[in-house]
């Protein structure tokens, strides 16, 4: 149960982290959520997911860099793929990147993936550990049944709405996901 919450909130990090990102870039707000309306990004948690499962903060700060080097990587790798074969669309796009693969990842972003993994298993993630470790089992259920059945909804509507933008039916996709370009 505590990863399903370690995903959900490492999600919602990952969203305020990109939407901080594209707020430096472009002097405005704009929200970053991927495959859902709700701030999350899944992609974030995911990655923070694997990363508790196959590294451990006493592991050493360049197996730590390592791993979160390759365990980010290969994920942002893997949901790029997907949301291209199967939504037809792409959510980032690294082509004009030194060092890209097929767009989808590229060395500077895999290098600020290693230093994010050093600061997430060193300092973040000792902290909300503290704090899910807290929850009663009874609470952490509850919040997490929520979340589930909220997220699932959320995906399966967006999905939809992805799949009618890749084929350039006007929808509400194009509106909420302003960052969003078609797979030619």
């Amino acid at each position: 149960m505590d990863y399903l919450l370690y995903f959900y909130i490492y999600s919602f990090f990952g969203w305020v982290l990109e939407t901080l990102y594209a707020f430096i870039r472009t002097r405005r707000f704009c929200s970053k959520q991927t495959l859902l309306r709700t701030p999350m990004c899944p992609v974030y948690g995911l990655g923070a997911v694997l990363m508790l499962l196959c590294l451990s903060r006493e592991s050493g700060v360049l197996l730590i860099f390592s791993g979160g080097f390759f365990l980010a990587s290969s994920t942002e790798y893997l949901i790029a793929a997907i949301y291209e074969e199967h939504f037809g669309v792409r959510c980032w796009d690294y082509r004009n990147h030194i060092g890209n693969l097929h767009g989808r990842v590229c060395v500077g972003f895999s290098l600020c993936w290693g230093v994010i993994a050093v600061l997430f298993l060193t300092v973040l993630h000792p902290a909300i550990e503290s704090t899910v470790a807290g929850l009663s089992t009874s609470y952490e259920t509850v919040l997490v049944t929520f979340l589930s059945v909220w997220v699932v909804a959320d995906m399966k509507k967006t999905a939809a709405e992805l799949v009618k933008f890749s084929h350039g039916e006007e929808n509400q996709a194009e509106k909420c996901f302003w960052f969003l370009s078609k797979v030619s």
